[in-house]
């Protein structure tokens, strides 16, 4: 909720603090760390692997309709909203939006 609402940015270590990455790789080892995960990927039962993707693209699908539609609601009412139309002028006039 603190992102989402505050839209404010955060860096990779502030990312992976809060989970929203698996990992933080250095500069110049992701292609290393990538063959290495593939690697580990593929050294397990073929089998296996299709069935945890299945089921987590499963899971996901079971959901997204329902979420989907409900971003797209409350999305449209945003945009629909006095204060999206003052957010964007803000932007274009490069001042701070005035929320009343």
């Amino acid at each position: 909720m603190d992102l989402l609402l505050t839209a404010r940015l955060i860096d990779a270590a502030e990312a992976a603090r809060l989970g929203l990455v698996n990992r933080l790789v250095p500069q110049g080892e992701l292609m290393r760390w990538a063959i290495e995960t593939a690697e580990m990927i593929a050294a397990n039962s073929p089998s296996a692997v299709q069935a945890v993707k299945r089921q987590v693209s499963g899971t996901i699908a079971d959901h997204a309709l329902t979420r989907e539609a409900l971003e797209q609601q409350l999305g449209d009412e945003v945009r629909a909203s006095l204060h999206f139309t003052e957010g964007i002028a803000a932007f274009r006039e490069e001042r701070k939006p005035h929320y009343e």
